[in-house]
This record gives structure tokens, C-alpha cells and sequence, in this order.
């Protein structure tokens, strides 16, 4: 089937090995979140946080948004009372943004299947992923995706697709410990690709 659409259309197609979730029915209330546009990013702290980089993600949405009551960013973490300092940073950074919300805690799958259909758009900034195993639902659930133009996820996306977009970086690695760069990676893009979306909704 790949080949055949290929074949008569001059986008480029890609596999993405994901299901779409059935509607929760779940609301914002039910999920105690607030409504508005929202961006999220889901991962696991025991993961390395600055290959997983939600520092970044906090970093575009501030730069995107620098006063309140335009979007809502949600972080949504598991296992942070495990990285308990890297944790408490992360609030740190987003202290008395009433738009900015990091959960630390397990949610049922009906719970977090809906907070995916609910997001307005899912963002990646990531320095490095294995696949994207939170990205290749997001955009089977027909959600807008920004994420890093590097590593497993390329499989999926393409540098300029839309929705999903890619931006650009210049990561280095040495060993199993990222190389951080003298800027957030996606400094000027992430936060114009975040307004545009918000300002369609």
C-alpha cells in the first residue's frame, strides 16, 4: 500500500507502528487540568533528563508565551521522586506561571490516552529517542507535533511535514552523558512553530 501512494502522490509516507485510542470521553475537569490550548510533553524522570530536555520545552513555551492566559504547558512525569533535585528545578524554572504545570505521578492509561486527545499540540524537544513512543501516538491521535529533527523519530516525521514539525538542532553526545549546548536547542523556532499553532485553535 506505501508504494502504491507513493507512486501517484509527491508527499513522502512514512510507517509509524502506533493505534488510535478510541475517545475516552474524559474532560478537562475530569482530568483537573484547565481548559485552553494546551502543549504537553509526557516522560519518565529515570530516563536522562537532559536527553529527555524539558528544560527546553519550558524554555520555547516561556519564550512563546511570556505572559499568561494565551496557552497552558503541561508536564506530565513519572518516577520524578526519584530525581528529586532535578524535579524541584524544573518547578523552580516555572515559578509563579499559574500557565505551566508539572505532574509527577502514575495515571491510569484511560487518563493519560485522554490528555493526549485533549492536548493541542505534543511536544519533543528531545536530544536523542529511541523511537518516540510519545510522539507516534500523539500524531496517530491526528495531534499537532513539534519535536527534534534528530534520532528515532525521523522514522515518522519529516523535517517540514505538517502537522508534525521538526526543528532542527545541533546535539553532541559524548558517551552515555549529553554535551549541552551554549543555547536551548530550537531557541527561535520552537516558540514561533507553538504560537502559530496556538493561534489557529
Amino acid at each position: 500500500m506505501r508504494w502504491r501512494v507513493a507512486s501517484r502522490s509527491r508527499s513522502t509516507s512514512f510507517r509509524c507502528w502506533s493505534s488510535r485510542d478510541r475517545p475516552t470521553g474524559l474532560t478537562h475537569s475530569d482530568l483537573g487540568i484547565p481548559e485552553g490550548f494546551l502543549f504537553m510533553f509526557c516522560y519518565d524522570a529515570l530516563s536522562v533528563l537532559g536527553r529527555k530536555n524539558p528544560g527546553a520545552v519550558i524554555d520555547a513555551f516561556q519564550r512563546a508565551f511570556p505572559t499568561e492566559g494565551e496557552a497552558l504547558l503541561l508536564l506530565k512525569s513519572i518516577n520524578g521522586e526519584q530525581r528529586g533535585a532535578d524535579l524541584e528545578r524544573l518547578r523552580g524554572s516555572v515559578a509563579g506561571r499559574r500557565d505551566v504545570q508539572i505532574l509527577d505521578e502514575y495515571w491510569p492509561y484511560q487518563h493519560v490516552a485522554a490528555l493526549m486527545q485533549l492536548c493541542g499540540c505534543y511536544v519533543s524537544l528531545h536530544r536523542s529517542e529511541g523511537f518516540g513512543l510519545t510522539l507516534a501516538p500523539a500524531m496517530a491521535q491526528g495531534r499537532p507535533v513539534i519535536g527534534t529533527s534528530y534520532s528515532g523519530n525521523l522514522a515518522f516525521m519529516e523535517r517540514q511535514e505538517q502537522p508534525a514539525r521538526a526543528v532542527r538542532t545541533r546535539e553532541r553526545w559524548s558517551g552515555q552523558r549529553p554535551v549541552l549546548p551554549r543555547g536551548p536547542m530550537g531557541r527561535a523556532r520552537c516558540p514561533r512553530c507553538g504560537r502559530s499553532l496556538a493561534s489557529r485553535s
